[in-house]
């Protein structure tokens, strides 16, 4: 299956062509609008610019705004962004945030408004719904910001594909290939995720419905084991404040 991107504002569309590296949205389509990716601040909302007042290009794997080149036809008054990289130049920003590979490959890494702004930094929710649908017994997953009296937590919830049973272990194991810091602090366990009209997983609807209790179907990730433990009364009392 072909994996690709296209944005909602201007004409910027990304596909992953070769199809080699599963879960890439690829690199820009010939034809479409010319792309950067910028540096951004997800927690204060700022594009990140350098001493003379321009955006600063985002490095190699570095999560940056995807923007696109806007065509001389493009009304840019409504959300459009100008002097980016030179005095009067004229881009489209999208929603999305990115991160470039060495390659030149494009990777999702969420929305600007789903970012999970933690106390250890910016939480990507792309990356953790990923890796927790490559789990063989995972159905559907979602992930967002639980806010706590003292803090703002990450988490996630999945359902379990009929026949198939899930253990901390494997979450442990599914999302190992991510950062530490990049690791949600909950994952919870529920018999069903509903879908949105679109039929993708409403993350609204399960975030709503979430109860965050200690139970066997939920769990924390434990920052000295560096794995997921069934979250226990006193685990709790410390970690939702």
């Amino acid at each position: 299956m072909l994996e690709f991107y296209a944005s909602i504002e201007g004409d910027v569309v990304l596909a992953n062509v070769a199809g080699v590296k599963i879960g890439c949205k690829g690199r820009p389509v010939p034809g479409t609008a010319k792309v950067e990716l910028i540096s951004y601040d997800p927690i204060a909302e700022q594009i990140v610019t350098d001493a003379r007042g321009f955006a600063r290009r985002a490095a190699d794997n570095e999560v940056g705004l995807l923007i696109g080149r806007a065509a001389d036809n493009v009304d840019i008054s409504r959300g459009g962004l100008r002097g980016v990289f030179t005095a009067g130049d004229a881009w489209m920003p999208t929603e999305n945030l990115f991160r470039r590979d060495s390659d030149g490959d494009y990777w999702l890494m969420d929305r600007r408004d789903t970012v999970i702004a933690t106390a250890r930094g910016p939480v990507y929710t792309q990356p953790i719904v990923d890796a927790l649908n490559d789990i063989t017994a995972v159905d559907m997953e979602v992930a967002f910001g639980r806010r706590t009296p003292s803090t703002t937590l990450a988490v996630a919830v999945v359902s379990v594909r009929a026949g198939h049973h899930l253990e901390p272990a494997d979450v442990t194991e599914g999302l190992r290939p991510l950062d530490p810091a990049q690791r949600p602090d909950i994952v919870q366990v529920v018999a069903e995720i509903p879908r949105s009209s679109s039929f993708r997983p409403a993350t609204h609807a399960v975030r709503s419905a979430l109860r965050l209790e200690p139970n066997e179907n939920t769990w924390y990730y434990n920052r000295e084991s560096e794995g997921y433990e069934v979250l226990t009364p006193e685990v709790a009392a410390a970690l939702l404040g």
